[in-house]
């Protein structure tokens, strides 16, 4: 049985500077049980921005970076422990991640992460731009 974390982590965690560049910054380790599937949603903003994605955990996992419209998509391929060409960025069956995406304006990126290895994991997640 799978279990999707989807609407549990909607990143609200943008933050103005005086300059009016949006600044995200996110750190935080989640719990990957092996018939799991964890999402992070970033909210969209107004303009194009590359976000900078990096993860550590000591079992293998598998991370994705994708758009919210290509969920059911990516999902399918998450499942099978394979690549997807829906997402923007990954990496499977690792142990650390260090990702670069550019987010298109107004859309919602999602950051997925799974089990490698069957078993469970907490990944160090930090997600910036």
């Amino acid at each position: 049985m799978l279990v999707c974390a989807f609407g549990v982590a909607v990143i609200a965690i943008l933050l103005i500077s005086r300059s009016g560049r949006v600044t995200l910054s996110d750190n935080t380790t989640i719990q990957v049980d092996p018939s799991q599937i964890k999402y992070r949603v970033l909210d969209p903003i107004s303009s194009a921005q590359k976000i900078f994605v990096t993860a550590k955990s000591s079992e293998p996992f598998n991370i994705y970076v994708f758009l919210e419209k290509d969920l059911a998509a990516v999902e399918k391929d998450i499942q099978a422990d394979k690549a997807s060409d829906k997402a923007i960025t990954y990496r499977i069956k690792t142990d650390s991640a260090n990702l670069e995406a550019m987010i298109p304006a107004n859309e919602k990126a999602v950051v997925g992460l799974s089990s490698a290895g069957g078993k469970k994991t907490d990944v160090k997640l930090k997600i910036t731009n």
